[in-house]
C-alpha cells in the first residue's frame, strides 16, 4: 500500500510537472512568435495585435487591450484590443485615463502588475465603469515601462470573477516587454515618416524656387547677352560712353 501511495504521488508530481513544462514551452513559444513580430514589421498595430492575442490566450483571459501613454497629456490611449465587441472598442479608444486618476495610471506608477478579483468591489474610474457595464468581472493591468519613463499598460480581462496567479503575472510581464520595445519603435517609426515627409516638401518646394528663379532669370539675361552681341558687331556703329 505505501509502494502504491507512492507511485500514486510521484504519478501526481510528473504529470503536475509535465503541465508545467508544457505551459511554459508555450509560453516560450508565444514570446518567440511576438520578437518575431517585433522585428519583422513596421507596422506597430500588427505587433500590438499580436502581443495582445497571445497575452490573453495564454493566462486563459476572454479579452484584453493595448494603451499608448502620452507624457505631454498625461493620458492612456488604447491602442489595439482583442476579444472586445466593436462598440466598447471604440467606446474604450475615446474614454479618458488620466495617469493620476484611474486604476491604469496607479499600475504605471506602482511599475508593478496590479489586478482586480471583483471589479463590483471597488470605486470604478470612467475606464473601469465602461468594462463593468459591459459584462466584465476582473482583470490585471501590467504597466509597459522603460527606465526613465512609461510607455504604456497591457490590460487582460475576465467575464467571471476571480485572480490571476502569479505565473501568469509574470508571463504577462515578460509580454509587456515586448510591447514597451513595440511601442517605441512605432514611436520612432512614425517621427522618422514624419520627418522624411517635411524633408520631402522641403525638398519640393527648393526645386520649385530653383525653377522660378531660374526662369525669372533667363530672360532677362538673355536679353542682355542678344544685346551685348548687337553692340559687338557695331550695328549701331563704334560703342559710345553710354553704351
Amino acid at each position: 500500500a505505501a509502494l502504491a501511495l507512492r507511485n500514486i504521488e510521484l504519478l501526481s508530481a510528473l504529470q503536475s510537472r509535465s503541465a508545467e513544462l508544457i505551459r511554459k514551452v508555450d509560453e516560450m513559444q508565444a514570446l518567440a512568435e511576438v520578437g518575431q513580430a517585433v522585428s519583422s514589421t513596421l507596422d506597430p498595430d500588427e505587433v500590438l495585435s499580436t502581443i495582445v492575442e497571445h497575452a490573453v490566450e495564454l493566462s486563459g483571459a476572454d479579452g484584453g487591450s493595448l494603451m499608448e501613454y502620452d507624457e505631454e497629456s498625461r493620458l492612456f490611449r488604447v491602442r489595439t484590443t482583442y476579444g472586445t465587441s466593436r462598440g466598447l472598442r471604440d467606446q474604450l479608444k475615446t474614454v479618458r485615463i488620466h495617469v493620476d486618476e484611474s486604476f491604469v495610471g496607479r499600475a504605471a506608477t506602482s511599475r508593478m502588475p496590479v489586478q482586480v478579483a471583483d471589479l463590483s468591489d471597488i470605486e470604478l474610474d470612467p475606464h473601469l465603469r465602461l468594462l463593468f457595464d459591459a459584462g466584465w468581472r476582473s482583470l490585471v493591468v501590467v504597466p509597459l515601462v522603460r527606465p526613465d519613463r512609461i510607455v504604456g499598460a497591457l490590460v487582460v480581462r475576465r467575464l467571471t470573477p476571480g485572480t490571476f496567479s502569479d505565473e501568469t503575472c509574470d508571463m504577462l510581464t515578460a509580454f509587456a516587454s515586448q510591447s514597451a520595445i513595440a511601442l517605441t519603435n512605432a514611436r520612432l517609426y512614425q517621427q522618422l515618416e514624419l520627418q522624411s515627409r517635411a524633408l520631402a516638401t522641403t525638398s519640393q518646394h527648393k526645386s520649385d524656387f530653383l525653377a522660378s528663379m531660374s526662369h525669372e532669370l533667363r530672360t532677362p539675361l538673355n536679353a542682355v547677352i542678344g544685346f551685348s552681341e548687337v553692340l559687338l558687331e557695331r550695328m549701331f556703329g563704334e560703342l559710345n560712353e553710354r553704351q
